[in-house]
């Protein structure tokens, strides 16, 4: 019960951070739906210009957000959109040589590829 207090908290703490980040003035509301179902919690979020409404699961353990994204070409189909970078203006490749793309490589995972042609990083 304990770490789910602790998890609990840091949501809240972190959706508090994302009010003010937001510009939502006290008093104002903000919410993020949350699906139930089998312990694991996904929340609508909207990312990319122009915004484009994804779906992600929730970690509270991580500041990465993890989700579908049209550009992974050996990713089984799913019910939910993707993301699509090259139709985000703001969307920016990480280079390989990036400490954060370094920790996310994986060479045990056959879905994991560090780097393309242009020596960028797989993640956006």
């Amino acid at each position: 019960m304990h770490a789910m207090q602790c998890s609990h908290y840091r949501l809240s703490m972190l959706a508090a951070r994302v009010v003010s980040n937001a510009g939502v003035a006290p008093g104002e509301s903000m919410q993020t739906p949350q699906q139930k179902g089998s312990g694991d919690y996904t929340m609508a979020f909207s990312i990319g210009t122009p915004a484009m409404k994804l779906w992600a699961e929730v970690d509270t353990g991580s500041d990465l957000i993890w989700t579908k994204c049209g550009a992974c070409m050996r990713c089984s189909p799913q019910g939910s959109p993707s993301y699509y970078p090259t139709s985000s203006s703001s969307a920016v490749f990480v280079a390989c040589e990036d400490l954060m793309c370094e920790k996310l490589q994986q060479p045990q995972s056959n879905n994991v590829v560090a780097g393309n042609n242009n020596g960028n990083c797989s993640y956006h």
